[in-house]
């Protein structure tokens, strides 16, 4: 269990990075909070996908591997689909609900961003919507 803790907390610090860059990135072209926040969560999915980062998380991320047979699986990328639109939407609203309460706190916007993709990640995968995830998206 301390082990799978781990990984999960790993993964959730490599999300919160690439939350950041993004939003370092949108911020430039955006300023409104509500666009900023929910692009940053519609986008980190997105650009999952088009970068290959899902790919690369269903090949490697602990939430697939963990009730597998490393050795035996293989794996190619997810069709895409429109639960790709959908599953982005999803993520920019919990991007957009966490970090309008974690603004009311005055913590810096990079920080809260941090915190939101490190939080969100945690609770998909406490709530076993990363499995989910692997399952149907990784073919």
């Amino acid at each position: 269990m301390y082990i799978s803790n781990m990984y999960y907390i790993f993964e959730s610090v490599l999300v919160g990075i690439y939350s950041c860059l993004l939003y370092s990135i949108i911020k430039i072209y955006i300023t409104n909070l509500n666009s900023l926040l929910f692009l940053t969560g519609f986008l980190k999915h997105t650009f999952g996908y088009l970068f290959n980062i899902h790919t690369l998380y269903c090949n490697y991320g602990y939430a697939c591997n963990s009730d597998y047979d490393l050795n035996n699986k293989q794996y190619k990328k997810a069709l895409f689909t429109n639960y790709l639109w959908i599953e982005s939407i999803i993520e920019g609203l919990g991007y957009l609900f966490f970090g309008l309460i974690l603004n009311t706190f005055k913590l810096n916007k990079t920080f809260v961003i941090f915190v939101i993709g490190m939080l969100l990640h945690l609770i998909f995968e406490k709530l076993k919507i990363h499995q989910i995830f692997c399952k149907n998206r990784c073919v």
